[in-house]
C-alpha cells in the first residue's frame, strides 16, 4: 500500500515538472536560453511558449519571451507578456522597464492615445515605489525630454 501511495505521489510530482513534450521545464528553459544566446529569437519564442503551456505564469519565460518578441519587432506580443507579469506582480521592475521602453518607441496619435505618455505613467508609478532607482529616473527624464507637447484648448 505504501508503494502505491509513493508511486502516485511520484507520478503527480513528475507530471508537474514534465510537460506534454516529455521534457522538464528546466530543460526547455536551458534550450530557450541557448536559442537566445545564439540570437535565434523565433526558436526561443517557441521554447518559452512550450513552458508557458505548462506554467502560464512563469515570469522568467514571460520576460525572456517578451524580450525575444522585441528583438523580432513584435512589440504588441511583447507588451502582452509584460502585461501578464504586471497583472500578477505590479511591482516587477523588469517588466515595468521593458514595457515602458517599448511604449516609448511609439509615436503619439493624439493626446488621449499616446503610448509614450503611458510609458511615463508606468515609470512615475514605479518611481513612487522605488524612489532611489536611478535607471527609472533616467528613463523617465529621457521620456520627458523627448515627449510631444500638446496644445490643450
Amino acid at each position: 500500500m505504501k508503494f502505491v501511495i509513493l508511486l502516485i505521489l511520484s507520478v503527480m510530482f513528475t507530471g508537474i515538472t514534465l510537460n506534454t513534450y516529455g521534457i522538464s521545464v528546466d530543460e526547455i528553459h536551458d534550450s530557450a536560453l541557448e536559442y537566445m544566446n545564439a540570437q535565434e529569437f523565433v526558436q526561443a519564442i517557441q521554447e518559452y511558449s512550450k513552458i508557458l503551456e505548462v506554467e502560464p505564469m512563469d515570469e522568467t519565460a514571460l520576460i525572456n519571451r517578451a524580450f525575444a518578441f522585441t528583438m523580432i519587432n513584435d512589440y504588441e506580443s511583447a507588451i502582452e507578456d509584460y502585461d501578464r507579469i504586471l497583472e500578477n506582480d505590479p511591482g516587477n521592475l523588469i517588466a515595468t522597464k521593458g514595457k515602458a521602453t517599448i511604449l516609448a518607441q511609439f509615436e503619439c496619435e493624439s493626446y488621449n492615445n499616446c503610448r509614450p505618455n503611458e510609458a511615463l505613467e508606468l515609470l512615475d508609478v514605479a518611481l513612487e515605489n522605488n524612489p532611489n532607482d536611478e535607471d527609472l529616473k533616467m528613463k523617465r527624464d529621457y521620456l520627458l525630454a523627448i515627449s510631444e507637447q500638446f496644445d490643450i484648448q
